[in-house]
């Protein structure tokens, strides 16, 4: 079509996608760093101009610059892939990036981690087990994710074909948590006011785990998410 540079390309893409009817919303930026806000946020504009009835998504994995990053996208997405070589009896996160969020005062969509570091392969590298990447999708939701994404690199086929058994075990682990978080949709997204939620305790001796939770209320019913960072059992007494 003869269509060259950004600016035309980037409106040719736009116009024919804009229709589609699985068109949710566009990804214009992946980890830029401050300095190319500027241009990122003409694009968002560009985009928004051809096409103001989708989103735009911007993404970054520095938490310093949630505030910056959100100026160039309609939804700020946050990716963070904390697990790496650990054994699940060790591994743990952290709820600072997510408490973070809440700040930015636009929304947010998690960008899970769905892969292994393949840098780290030969140290041992390992995708997350199910409860791990169970509990940092939830916990994302208790801090008022709206949406999630899952990311891997390489992508889940060719994973499959790297390591055959890891490919398989990854991709049965997300389509379980996207099920999941697909069932709770009516209460995540629901302007229903829901009744607050306080952790009176937790166990003793829980070492580094900490236990967050929140109430969601769709439909005259509630509905309450607990998360453990882990790793390990915990326990904890919650009053509503």
């Amino acid at each position: 079509d003869d269509v060259r540079g950004l600016d035309q390309v980037t409106e040719h893409v736009v116009n024919l996608v804009k229709n589609h009817p699985a068109m949710l919303a566009y990804y214009v930026s992946d980890e830029n760093s401050l300095e190319e806000y500027p241009a990122v946020r003409a694009l968002r504009e560009r985009i928004s101009r051809i096409d103001p009835w989708h989103p735009t998504v911007t993404l970054t994995c520095v938490e310093n610059l949630f505030e910056s990053c959100a100026k160039t996208g309609d939804i700020l997405s946050w990716d963070y892939y904390p697990v790496r070589t650990s054994p699940p009896a060790r591994q743990t996160f952290d709820y600072k990036g997510f408490r973070r969020t809440i700040d930015v005062l636009i929304p947010h969509w998690f960008t899970a981690q769905a892969m292994q570091w393949l840098r780290d392969r030969d140290k041992g590298a390992r995708s997350p087990e199910l409860p791990e990447l169970r509990a940092m999708c939830y916990a994302a939701l208790i801090y008022n994710s709206k949406g999630v994404m899952f990311y891997s690199y390489p992508y889940v086929l060719a994973l499959m074909d790297i390591s055959p058994d890891e490919g398989q075990k990854l991709w049965a682990n997300v389509c379980c948590v996207a099920k999941e978080l697909n069932c709770l949709s009516d209460w995540v997204l629901s302007l229903e006011t829901a009744p607050a939620v306080k952790i009176i305790s937790q166990t003793p001796g829980a070492g580094t785990s900490e236990i967050v939770a929140r109430a969601f209320r769709a439909k005259g019913k509630s509905l309450v998410l607990i998360v453990s960072n882990g790793p390990g059992l915990v326990s904890a007494t919650l009053q509503l």
